[in-house]
Parts: C-alpha cells; structure tokens; sequence
C-alpha cells in the first residue's frame, strides 16, 4: 500500500500498474513485461520493479521511518 499511498502506482484490473512518469519511459523505477501462462491460457503484463527504485525507495521509506 505504501507505492498506491505515495503515488507510484495504482490498482487497474485486478493488479498493479506503474504511473507513466516511474515506467521505463520516465524514472525507470518498474518495467512492465507482457507475459503469458500456458496451464491457464492467462496472458497479461506484469509490472517489476528496477534496481534503480530499490535504493529509492528503501531511502524514503528510512526517512519516513518505515524502515530501519
């Protein structure tokens, strides 16, 4: 909740989709990989987060207090 509360991302069917400006066309802080499962025939994209947000976000959540 924590991405949805600082306006990274948002819920869109079912999931979570990145802001345009944190996708790889802006930040770079998710990627977004279109995949598919063959056992259930579901196919979608799935959203990853970068190395890069990693160290981004573990700083904000250490200020915020979140993280120690």
């Amino acid at each position: 909740t924590w991405l949805i509360d600082n306006n990274y991302v948002y819920r869109a069917n079912g999931g979570l989709r990145p802001y345009m400006e944190y996708t790889e066309a802006g930040k770079g802080y998710f990627t977004l990989k279109d995949t598919h499962n063959a056992n259930n025939s579901w196919s979608g994209q799935q959203m990853y987060i970068t190395v890069k947000s990693k160290e981004v976000f573990r700083k904000q959540l250490q200020e915020e207090m979140i993280l120690v």
